[in-house]
């Protein structure tokens, strides 16, 4: 890890630990309860100023804060007022000697807890306090998110819709259980998917296992169970010992992006926002297909299908001959939408986002206590 890397963690563990911090002191002041010292960081004391009960500093070392509120301590397992237990007196090994007067006074105890003190609440309001600072951080996830479906977010098309495969590797899993590119897979083990990201968390987290997949592939849908693996040694993704079942990719709608003017792409009348058909007559499912396809053909003229609204067109184009590789000029990708809500939708949406990631964690830990998931599955 860089040194940036480390100063930007640092930064934003401050800033998480911070507002965790923050929600305990507004429901600590919210009860009327004296806050001593509310400090962004820890340490010795740098500046700051004092109010009329609390301490607001800035301290030394900058990984987060603390809340400091008359009460908390030792004294804090007697409440509502009760008395801390009292010392009895010492204990004196020789046998006959009477203690001294001196040995039999009482250790002076503690005033009992203010009005305004942590310990003087009551249990509910103790409660509210102690839960205050995890209740912040979940409150911040929901507005971040919320704030981001506001704004609104480019993303592919293709990750809302039941996922299609782009290829499959030879020799995998599911090359060996008969899946094959452009299959349309709608549920695992009966429960529907609702995109290519939910896909791959199924075989990531499930290595070893079987999954019954439900495959469309043409009109009928079939049952295809496939052996979950992991990836090849020679696979980057080999070391983490995730499920691997040997799908490249998704199959989705390619968009041309980029025209570059004066080239082969351009002659031939490409515009952006042309969706990609066939090449050659051979269908493409993805922007891999484009590029594989249009480099295998340096020199040699190439028909194009393309979708130009409501028209299919064909276009002619010669790839230029780049040491032995085709090239256009043009920049294939997929299509992509924005999607933006209006306050409530975005709230509800953020509310269903955070739920699926806590969801997604515990079923990861799970997992992981249940040796059914290697603990290098989460290393960097």
């Amino acid at each position: 890890m860089s040194f940036d890397n480390i100063i930007g963690f640092a930064l934003l563990f401050g800033l998480l630990v911070f507002l965790h911090e923050a929600g305990h002191f507004v429901v600590a002041k919210w009860c009327r309860i004296h806050v001593e010292v509310f400090s962004l960081g820890f340490g010795p004391r740098l500046f700051g100023w004092r109010g009329a009960q609390t301490d607001y500093r800035v301290s030394l070392v900058p990984l987060g804060g603390y809340v400091k509120m008359l009460g908390e301590g030792p004294e804090a397992d007697w409440v509502d007022g009760s008395s801390p237990p009292r010392e009895s007196a010492p204990d004196h090994a020789e046998a006959g000697n009477e203690p001294a007067v001196d040995d039999l006074h009482d250790v002076e105890a503690a005033p009992p807890p203010t009005g305004d003190s942590f310990t003087s609440k009551t249990r509910g309001q103790r409660f509210l306090v102690m839960v205050a600072g995890a209740a912040m951080n979940l409150f911040l996830a929901v507005v971040i998110l919320m704030g981001l479906n506001m704004a609104g977010r480019r993303e592919p098309a293709f990750m809302d819709l039941p996922p299609r495969l782009g290829a499959v590797a030879a020799g995998s899993p599911a090359e060996e259980a008969g899946l094959q590119r452009g299959d349309a897979i709608v549920a695992v083990d009966g429960e529907p998917i609702d995109g290519w990201q939910s896909l791959q968390q199924q075989i990531f987290l499930r290595p070893n296992e079987t999954l019954d997949l439900t495959v469309v592939r043409g009109v009928e849908p079939m049952q295809i169970p496939v052996d979950v693996g992991v990836a090849p040694e020679d696979s980057p993704q080999h070391k983490y010992r995730t499920g691997w079942i040997g799908l490249e990719g998704a199959a989705y709608d390619v968009q041309v992006w980029a025209v570059e003017p004066g080239t082969p792409a351009d002659e031939a009348g490409f515009q952006v926002n042309d969706l990609m058909l066939a090449i050659d007559g051979e269908p493409v499912l993805n922007d891999r297909d484009v590029v594989r396809l249009v480099e295998a053909r340096p020199g040699v003229a190439t028909e194009f299908r393309v979708l130009r609204g409501e028209e299919t067109l064909t276009l002619t184009a010669t790839p230029a001959d780049t040491n032995g590789v085709g090239k256009i000029g043009l920049a294939p990708g997929p299509t992509v939408v924005v999607r933006k809500y209006a306050a409530w939708p975005a709230f509800t949406a953020s509310i269903r986002q955070n739920i699926d990631n806590a969801g997604l964690f515990f079923e990861v830990v799970g997992r992981l206590i249940t040796l059914k998931l290697s603990v290098r599955a989460v290393e960097r």
